[in-house]
């Protein structure tokens, strides 16, 4: 079996480590390629008539062919039973078997989670409302591959994303998706109890560049600076993150008298993702957060979360500077940023539909849309893009779009 995949050595791999498990499995998947079921589950997740139509006609091809059979059967089996974390990059492309939609069979594949999908949350007391919501992310993806290879399907690097829906982890509550976490080690944030001024302290050991923005851990000594993070029955002392996502090279120490913590590590927040589409006005984000801080609570009344946070390309402050006036701009100044390492191509997956970007392939590239254009004269410049990240207390959501932290900010001293 699978002798067209001969030369793929780790799928073959990953095939034997799961061969005597997926024989045993009884789950039938031959009616996963029939019309009813694909026009079903496209229909659930809001897929277009034109991708539909491409399932089908892949769909038909997969079922006269015992060796696609096997391997959609598989497929479905890794996807419906390996652990969250367990990924597809190197799964075969199907483009000699299947031609330039060969990863509609993945996308296939991965339509066979709706069902279980809408049970699980069904039993978490998530309305069918939210659910088919979440679901169209399947759609997303595939226009994804669609607008970057110009078929449908669904790129391999992204399958095993719906594997938090399979789950029960995520949700779309309006423009954006969430999932209940613990704060990571990112730092502590204080609240100043007089004048309410809000402050992130830096983890220790930390490294920064002279202009406050992260570098790797693994970033020679003598290049950048080290934070320092001290606390004692009596004080904090700390490098201050300004909330424009910079952080300070002299450290204060505040007085535990004169502030509160409102966020440190191990504390429950709601981790936020930013699908594509439907764009980042100040409105459809506020209306979006209101929505989870109403429904987590009810979803998970055993955690008492602070915070929503998100890590992403999205809060790339190169962005902020270069399209002030943009959508994206103004969520950037409502959230509390703070660095975090980056790396030389953050987010050019995401805006350009393409996997495995390199500096061979850049000129290749569109330069259709502002963001677009915006990310290869940073990288033509030399500079490397950047990731960011934000958080956004819970008590302060009233006060979404008014820039309050920035507003707020006082260096303390």
């Amino acid at each position: 079996m699978f002798e067209s995949f001969s030369d793929n050595k780790s799928f073959l791999a990953e095939y034997q480590r799961h061969a005597a498990a997926f024989a045993a499995d009884p789950t039938p998947v031959a009616a996963a390629l029939t019309p009813e079921f694909i026009r079903e589950q496209t229909a659930f997740a809001r897929c277009g008539e034109s991708e539909t139509a491409v399932l089908l006609r892949i769909a038909a091809t997969i079922a006269a062919q015992p060796e696609l059979q096997e391997l959609f059967a598989f497929a479905v089996y890794h996807l419906q039973h390996s652990p969250a974390d367990a990924t597809y990059g190197d799964w075969p492309d199907l483009h000699r078997q299947l031609g330039p939609e060969g990863s509609c069979l993945y996308l296939l594949a991965a339509l066979t989670l709706i069902p279980g999908i809408r049970r699980t949350y069904c039993d978490l007391g998530v309305d069918d409302a939210i659910t088919r919501d979440t679901t169209l992310e399947f759609s997303g993806f595939c226009r994804n591959h669609l607008q970057g290879c110009g078929v449908p399907g669904i790129f391999r690097e992204q399958l095993y994303w719906l594997k938090l829906y399979r789950d029960g982890r995520l949700f779309r509550l309006g423009r954006m998706e969430y999932k209940a976490e613990k704060f990571a080690s990112y730092g502590v944030v204080l609240r100043h109890r007089r004048t309410a001024a809000t402050v992130m302290l830096a983890p220790d050991g930390n490294r920064y560049a002279a202009d406050g923005l992260a570098l790797p851990p693994e970033t020679a000594a003598a290049v950048g600076w080290t934070a320092v993070y001290r606390e004692t029955p009596t004080t904090f002392t700390g490098h201050p993150i300004r909330p424009e996502g910079r952080t300070e090279p002299t450290p204060v120490t505040l007085r535990r008298d004169d502030w509160d913590i409102m966020l440190r590590p191990g504390d429950d927040i709601i981790d936020t993702h930013i699908p594509p589409g439907g764009g980042l006005s100040p409105a459809v984000c506020r209306d979006s957060l209101q929505q989870a801080a109403q429904f987590f609570p009810r979803l998970r009344p055993e955690c008492h979360f602070r915070a929503f946070f998100c890590l992403s390309w999205i809060f790339n402050t190169q962005l902020e500077e270069r399209l002030p006036e943009t959508n994206l701009a103004r969520f950037m100044r409502e959230p509390y940023l703070f660095p975090v390492p980056g790396s030389r191509f953050a987010g050019m997956f995401f805006v350009f539909s393409r996997p495995g970007i390199t500096a061979a392939t850049l000129p290749e590239l569109p330069r259709t849309t502002r963001l677009q254009r915006v990310m290869l004269d940073i990288l033509a410049a030399g500079d490397d893009l950047r990731y960011g990240a934000m958080f956004y207390l819970l008590p302060d959501l009233p006060h979404f779009g008014t820039q309050y932290y920035r507003r707020h900010y006082r260096q303390p001293e």
